[in-house]
């Protein structure tokens, strides 16, 4: 059992924001943020805000209902989850040209609220019909947790998703359902796939992370993977215990293995084992180039 002081907060509100609103609120969302000892990550520019902070959950929610205040919108769609340790070492904020990045543009106008499904009402479809699900996120995020029944796109960046839908071969008005982790990027997704002509598209409002919140152990399989230190959550929110960062590439690892250098345990993914590499870090790995280096001088 946890007993959790911290939380973390995934935030994120579409709004044309003019180029003075949005350098005025980079120097307020940094201030304010810095004062309530917050870390994390916080994209601002002329599409709105995107934001992912930890720290303690008072401050995190007072945080939250002051960046609503002051983007004077109803909502910035957070999402709550604990954690044992901070899953940030710093504070950034940042300007974008796009709050998620697809290389295309969002408009505005054409936000439709009745494309979105609660989780329930999400759940109620799974169990009621059988309809086409589509992941819109990475196959490293897929490979560790999805919908039992999703489609997996095996993009590596989101950018890549409007080319996959060229070759998608579900008729037009086919009910589709489609998912990603906060309910960021299905935003976009939603807008690209009407582009290329699929009229009948549903998003899960939230994301995985509020599915788990009320349906754990339901119809998501595994964990979902998340933009910080704590790798991935499982199906009750709680930081994963199952996945650590490759040494080698950065993505999701189960391996242990210890560091040849200072002998400290690290983690390997899949695709990263049997490549010649058994250090914990970098700078391991150019210490022991140093010490090779160092002894062929000598012999």
């Amino acid at each position: 059992m946890y007993s959790y002081m911290l939380e973390v907060v995934n935030f994120y509100k579409f709004t044309p924001l003019s180029e003075d609103k949005y350098k005025a609120l980079h120097r307020w969302a940094f201030t304010h943020a810095t004062d309530l000892g917050l870390q994390g990550s916080i994209l601002i520019g002329s599409e709105g805000v995107n934001g992912s902070l930890c720290g303690e959950s008072e401050k995190l929610r007072n945080f939250i209902e002051a960046i609503r205040l002051e983007l004077n919108v109803d909502t910035v769609e957070p999402k709550f989850a604990p954690t044992a340790k901070p899953a940030f070492v710093r504070l950034r904020v940042n300007f974008t040209s796009e709050i998620v990045t697809a290389r295309l543009p969002f408009e505005f106008e054409k936000q439709d609220q009745s494309k979105y499904l609660s989780p329930s009402e999400w759940q109620e479809v799974l169990d009621r019909e059988n309809p086409v699900v589509l992941d819109t996120r990475n196959w490293y995020e897929t490979k560790i947790g999805k919908f039992a029944t999703a489609i997996d796109p095996d993009i590596t960046m989101f950018t890549e998703f409007d080319k996959y839908l060229e070759k998608f071969e579900v008729p037009k008005d086919e009910k589709i359902l489609i998912y990603c982790t906060g309910g960021i990027r299905c935003e976009k997704a939603t807008q690209i796939m009407t582009r290329h002509g699929f009229n009948n598209v549903y998003q899960l409002h939230g994301g995985i992370l509020s599915y788990l919140k009320e349906f754990p152990n339901r119809s998501f399989d595994g964990e979902c993977f998340v933009f910080d230190r704590r790798i991935a959550v499982d199906q009750n929110l709680n930081p994963s215990e199952r996945y650590k960062l490759c040494a080698c590439c950065g993505d999701p690892a189960e391996r242990p293995y210890p560091c040849s250098v200072c002998g400290k345990t690290t983690h390997i993914c899949e695709l990263c084992d049997g490549k010649d590499w058994s250090f914990c870090s970098k700078t391991c790995r150019d210490r022991s180039r140093h010490l090779h280096k160092k002894q062929a001088v000598i012999a």
